[in-house]
């Protein structure tokens, strides 16, 4: 089994049972910042995960759920992350995991969450689109959906949405870090943005119907606040 990259994702699945997968490749080392324009970052990825696909071991790519959201369809990121997921579905014993806005300590700083908290944190003025909603995925969810599906999935070529069958508006995000910072954010609000859909059915086919209760309730205000409310600050890496 072998892990490559050290973010978020990659840190956390050296610490559950995929280390006990045989014949894995977890390949978690894309490019980080989902705004990046350096033509050096998307080739790095390409030639790394090159290197890797030549090994006939299951190889599971993390993609992005962005990649249904109208608004961000010709960036390079995106555009990137598409070509490569056309790349591997070319490859035998492939799992392409697309996955939502993950959350966990020692988040990327370029992701929408830690984002939004490092502003309201500062002070610093940002704009809320009104009309954008995302899904959230916690880390440790990330990780149980990898592991289960990389031993279904074994010995075919796939790509799956892992994400929440449902998503929040950016507003209520706004609002309940708040609450956890104890401030009201320097913000304004702007009729921007767009809600885009997650189809989960190839998911659910998988793993079972029991999939949604993990989703219930009041899912993704816990995992903000298990992540960034007053408790979790010792945790946090800042």
């Amino acid at each position: 089994m072998t892990i490559v990259g050290n973010g978020l994702i990659g840190k956390y699945l050296q610490q559950t049972d995929a280390v006990t997968l045989a014949q894995t490749i977890f390949f978690a080392s894309g490019v980080a910042n989902s705004k990046e324009i350096r033509p050096s970052e998307f080739a790095r990825e390409s030639s790394l995960l090159d290197k890797y696909s030549q090994n006939s071991s299951l190889l599971v790519y993390f993609s992005t759920c962005s990649i249904y959201d109208s608004t961000v369809e010709n960036t390079l990121y995106i555009r990137h992350k598409v070509s490569i997921e056309k790349r591997l579905m070319q490859r035998p014993n492939t799992l392409v995991l697309r996955l939502p806005q993950v959350v966990g300590f020692g988040s990327n700083p370029n992701t929408l969450i830690e984002n939004i908290y490092r502003k309201i944190k500062s002070g610093e003025h940002f704009e809320i689109w009104c009309q954008a909603s995302r899904s959230l995925l916690d880390i440790k969810d990330v990780a149980w959906g990898a592991i289960n599906l990389a031993n279904i999935c074994r010995g075919k070529t796939m790509a799956i949405n892992l994400a929440a069958p449902r998503t929040i508006l950016i507003p209520e995000i706004v609002s309940i870090l708040e609450e956890c910072v104890g401030t009201k954010a320097n913000a304004s609000m702007t009729r921007k943005g767009a809600h885009y859909a997650i189809d989960c059915t190839d998911l659910i086919n998988m793993i079972g119907e029991d999939y949604y209760s993990r989703f219930s309730g009041d899912y993704f205000e816990s995992v903000i606040r298990n992540y960034y409310s007053d408790e979790s600050l010792g945790f946090r890496d800042n």
